[in-house]
């Protein structure tokens, strides 16, 4: 009987040859473009005003009118209230009226306390003059989303938000090209769909402005927001597939490596990717099933070889590297992996991030794509 070959999965890590490929390069991926994107590590304030056009323009978070002073610490915007005091943070950006198509509003919280409450987590409204229905609350730490445009008490709710843990919240409007308006309102927590409101009822031509967690019980600390046009983004754990990078061939056979980028301010406890391959071979096809393979240390940079020239790559400020090498991969037909970047919160919660395949041609990268 002929003995196949598995592939031997290593932790240790290699000088591998090449420019690492990255994720965000795939061909077949549609990169966003990008309405605001606001990491506030670097800010030191928020604009505070009465007036929408002191930011509409540049587009931008404003504080308005009763709002005390929102400070920024830890890389995150503070929003501090007890008992329900008034806290007013609004988003404003001219262009987001003119937009005629889906888009998504994102954003990241750190850790909050237990129970937190909030009646107006984020509302969204055409003008001044309008409010909208309150959509997204969030009660005894669980977010909701009223999803029957029939009977304002019906609604979905997300499993709580995590004490002490990274959150990530996400809406993604879909937009009616034949009637006008937007259409659907769906609500994704942690990379997990939650919920979808039917806009239809409500002839919402276009969207001016958010108003974001209103009258709230505790802390809520914001570590980034951003808007995109085009599809949903994925809802970002601060876990995310980097690239890959390979070994010249050699003996038969080559090595690469799976490079995952994680958010240094999420605390995970464990991290790694699960990975599994078709295999095209000498004529013949296996499947080698699905194995997860985690880590034993991050780094802060990694190396890579162009002939004679040895590169490093550094994570980007707040982030870090994990990297998981396979070992034995024969060079010649088609091998196709499927990668799933992972990682295990201080709670024990495990979060996933965008699965991918990785393609090899006779021990030579032949592509990189998202899984849809």
């Amino acid at each position: 009987m002929k003995t196949k070959r598995l592939f031997m999965l290593t932790l240790a890590l290699l000088l591998c040859c090449g420019t690492l490929v990255p994720a965000a390069e795939s061909p077949e991926q549609e990169a966003p473009e990008y309405l605001f994107r606001e990491d506030f590590a670097q800010l030191t304030a928020i604009n505070m005003s009465t007036a929408k056009e002191d930011v509409a323009a540049a587009g931008g978070l404003v504080g308005l009118n009763a709002t005390p002073v929102i400070p920024v610490e830890d890389g995150a915007i503070v929003l501090r209230s007890a008992n329900n005091q008034f806290v007013d943070l609004q988003f404003w950006n001219t262009e987001l009226e003119t937009i005629t198509g889906d888009f998504t509003l994102s954003l990241r919280l750190l850790p909050s306390a237990a129970g937190l409450r909030c009646d107006h987590f984020i509302d969204f409204r055409k003008d001044t003059g309008s409010s909208m229905t309150q959509y997204i609350r969030v009660s005894v730490g669980r977010v909701q989303i009223f999803n029957d445009p029939a009977n304002a008490g019906a609604k979905v709710e997300s499993e709580p938000l995590p004490v002490g843990e990274y959150s990530s919240v996400e809406l993604f409007f879909g937009y009616d090209q034949d009637a006008g308006i937007y259409s659907s309102l769906e609500l994704w927590v942690n990379g997990v769909f939650v919920g979808e409101r039917d806009l239809s009822g409500d002839a919402l031509t276009g969207i001016s402005h958010f108003r974001m967690f209103r009258y709230h019980n505790s802390d809520i600390r914001i570590r980034d927001l951003c808007m995109a046009k085009g599809n949903r983004l994925l809802a970002d754990n601060g876990v995310h597939f980097y690239g890959v990078q390979e070994t010249a061939a050699e003996n038969g056979s080559f090595s690469a490596r799976f490079a995952v980028l994680l958010d240094r301010t999420a605390s995970y406890t464990a991290a790694g990717v699960r990975l599994s391959a078709e295999v095209t071979e000498n004529g013949e096809s296996r499947s080698i099933p699905q194995k997860t393979v985690s880590v034993s240390m991050l780094w802060e940079s990694l190396n890579a070889q162009e002939g004679t020239d040895i590169t490093r790559l550094e994570a980007p400020e707040g982030s870090c590297f994990a990297a998981v090498v396979l070992r034995g991969i024969p060079a010649g037909g088609t091998v196709t992996f499927t990668v799933t970047p992972y990682a295990v919160t201080a709670g024990g919660r495990t979060v996933e991030a965008q699965s991918y395949t990785v393609t090899y041609e006779n021990g030579v990268f032949a592509g990189l794509e998202a899984i849809a």
